[in-house]
């Protein structure tokens, strides 16, 4: 492949991704200005369900991970669920109960003395390598690590 194939192609590949960076702009921009421009009862509900759910997170966070499971104690579909925490934080449902799990995961580790182990169970996990799994994966570190970088802070 000589010089002018290979600019080609990258004049190619660039023109490619500014396309998508377009449309996904256009597709932020039109979820953003719908959630903007619902009637004032519609934002109400949206921001009354969001409220919901979060309340519902507090109280199974540590037993319940799957969307399925607070989209059903709201009575709505999970796809509902994920559109509702999508146009309200920008994040799927999935990521927010996530998010709530390594905090809380986060806080145990550096305000308490309670084992690797019994911090897995007290949040849902049966096995502890399934939780350092499911930590390191989004925190970036294991937990003893996180515990020696963080004990006593904040």
């Amino acid at each position: 492949m000589d010089e002018a194939e290979r600019g080609a192609d990258v004049e190619r590949w660039c023109d490619d991704m500014l396309r998508l960076q377009l449309a996904s702009t256009l597709l932020r921009l039109s979820v953003w200005q719908e959630a903007h421009t619902e009637p004032a009862h519609g934002r109400t509900s949206t921001a009354s369900n969001f409220n919901r759910f979060q309340q519902q997170i507090k109280t199974d966070f540590a037993k319940h991970h799957q969307v399925q499971h607070y989209a059903n104690v709201l009575g709505m579909s999970g796809k509902s669920l994920g559109r509702l925490c999508l146009a309200t934080t920008g994040m799927s449902a999935k990521s927010w109960i996530t998010q709530r799990l390594c905090l809380e995961a986060k806080r145990l580790l550096a305000h308490t003395s309670l084992s690797v182990q019994s911090i897995g169970n007290e949040l849902g996990y049966d096995d502890a390598s399934n939780f350092v799994k499911f930590f390191r994966r989004e925190a970036g570190l294991t937990p003893l690590a996180f515990r020696r970088d963080h004990v006593g802070a904040g």
